[in-house]
């Protein structure tokens, strides 16, 4: 309970976005200028940034430095986010290179990535991972290569690797969040970006210290977002999910 205690104060909660696009291109245009206004306008303490989909699929190192190099200038505002996709020959000093480079927060994109979550593909990538305690965002969105009971097949064999669950099916595949709620891994976190407002209150209250807030902004709006989990999530679980379920995952 100390880190509760040290940063959420009666009135102001400390507001963790789990995932930001800082991008250049459709839907994931967004500056880092834009995002601090907003998150200055609208109360939100820190953000994870993370690189655009052409970054993920091709340009996996001059993506990963170039959001390394912005969070580098924002250290008490942005958290830094990186990927590298597994067919790569290099995937390892990709992965290593971003890592030294300030990235905290390795991302598996199977949709971008040409792979399914569950695939054995990214089995050295987390073995890296797990040696260097590198915390590893996973999307469950928005096709079939990313279902959300998929990532039981990572979690089981990678037990030391603490993973968070992004986006919660988005919609086509959100029923397939159940099994993993059920069985419940002890691994595993879970965000609610693009997840339904009908079912906000009952994910946050199977598993309370699991859930946390992610905008996925631009393609979602912040405020929004945000403003959703105030009127949904119970007041008594709020805080976990707008900030201290998230650092739970970070810490070491």
């Amino acid at each position: 309970m100390e880190i509760f205690d040290q940063l959420f104060e009666k009135e102001e909660l400390f507001v963790t976005d789990g995932y930001c696009t800082l991008g250049a291109e459709n839907d994931e245009c967004l500056s880092v200028e834009a995002l601090l206004s907003q998150m200055d306008r609208i109360g939100v303490t820190q953000a994870v940034i993370a690189p655009g989909s052409r970054e993920f699929a091709a340009e996996n190192q001059s993506g990963n430095a170039r959001i390394a190099a912005i969070a580098r200038e924002h250290q008490t505002r942005l958290i830094a986010a990186f990927s590298v996709n597994p067919w790569k020959t290099d995937a390892l000093a990709l992965a290593q290179s971003a890592l030294d480079d300030g990235g905290r927060i390795l991302i598996l994109a199977p949709h971008r990535q040409g792979c399914h979550l569950g695939d054995a593909l990214w089995d050295p990538l987390l073995q890296w991972a797990e040696k260097r305690n590198v915390r590893v965002y996973a999307h469950a969105s928005p096709s079939a290569s990313g279902t959300p009971s998929q990532l039981l097949f990572l979690a089981d064999r990678h037990p030391g690797v603490r993973f968070l669950l992004g986006r919660g099916g988005t919609s086509d595949y959100a029923s397939d969040m159940f099994p993993l709620l059920e069985l419940a891994p002890a691994n595993v976190w879970y965000d609610f970006g693009f997840v339904r407002p009908t079912v906000l209150a009952s994910y946050a209250e199977t598993a309370p210290t699991r859930f946390c807030f992610a905008s996925c902004s631009p393609q979602n709006d912040q405020e929004f977002e945000l403003d959703l989990l105030r009127t949904h999530i119970p007041p008594k679980l709020l805080a976990g999910v707008l900030g201290g379920n998230f650092l739970s995952f970070l810490e070491s």
